[in-house]
């Protein structure tokens, strides 16, 4: 059975209902439908009626905006349920309509050295009442980001000017570090690893993965970071995202820290 349908949406403002982010790899949990690829050569991905989301479940005529960073610049994505809005570096963003048939992800990635799965991290959303044919209010804009130096560095999410009222803002970042021995990344623990912007709403908490971990100093290696946020703009117009926040970066010659902020508009139906 299917959750409850978006019925009329005429003059209805859209509403994240859903949303979600976690991170897959190996043994780790995740809340997602994923079935891990033989020989550790990724993942496919189900989003369905039974989905789990924080607020509850995917209903018909929900669009689904799903974003994903790889630990590797080497994933490649097949799909024919989602359409790409961003793809580079392993970064992507796509974005789908739930009609009652499952939505798959197939998702390629290279071998780690023990022969399991590449991990990835990824945040989603479901989008009620919103225009299922042209969804896109503002498309999506980026900031691109490469640190390959120590320091500590200031995450934000670019400006957008919506043109239609009750339209949804979307804003999240995904960050990965590139290349055998790659960056430290400090915090250590990815709990809080930054901030929501402080004029929006908490969409996924803080999620990384990180395929191995220095037992001495307990920074994460070769990682990947990923969060997101919201807002209804009630009134058409200019909005600047507050910033993220910073982390510092310890760096390892001839690797990066590579990544993204984003933000795009999601209008009414």
């Amino acid at each position: 059975m299917f959750a409850a349908s978006k019925g009329s949406s005429a003059g209805v403002s859209p509403q994240v209902i859903a949303f979600n982010g976690g991170y897959a790899g190996n043994d780790e949990d995740t809340p997602l439908d994923i079935t891990y690829l033989s020989g550790g050569n990724g993942y496919d991905i189900t989003i369905d009626a039974d989905t789990a989301f924080n607020e509850g479940t995917i209903g018909l005529g929900d669009v689904i905006i799903f974003a994903l960073a790889g630990v590797t610049s080497a994933n490649t994505i097949t799909t024919t349920d989602f359409t790409s809005i961003y793809s580079s570096g392993g970064i992507d963003i796509l974005w789908g309509v739930f009609n009652g048939n499952d939505l798959t992800l197939n998702i390629n990635t290279p071998n780690e050295i023990d022969g399991n799965n590449t991990r990835i991290v990824y945040h989603y959303y479901s989008i009620r009442y919103a225009d299922t044919s042209s969804p896109f209010d503002v498309s999506i804009s980026t900031n691109n980001y490469t640190y390959t130096s120590n320091g500590t560095y200031s995450v934000a999410s670019p400006s957008v000017t919506t043109i239609t009222d009750n339209s949804i803002i979307l804003s999240g970042y995904l960050l990965q570090s590139v290349g055998n021995n790659s960056p430290l990344v400090f915090p250590s623990t990815l709990t809080d690893f930054l901030n929501t912007p402080s004029n929006m709403e908490n969409a996924t908490g803080a999620a990384g993965a990180s395929a191995s971990t220095n037992a001495t100093t307990n920074f994460n290696i070769t990682g990947a970071y990923t969060q997101a946020a919201y807002k209804q703009q009630t009134t058409a117009g200019s909005f600047t995202p507050n910033g993220w926040g910073s982390f510092t970066l310890y760096y390892t010659p001839s690797q990066k820290v590579y990544g993204i902020t984003y933000t795009l508009a999601i209008k009414p139906a």
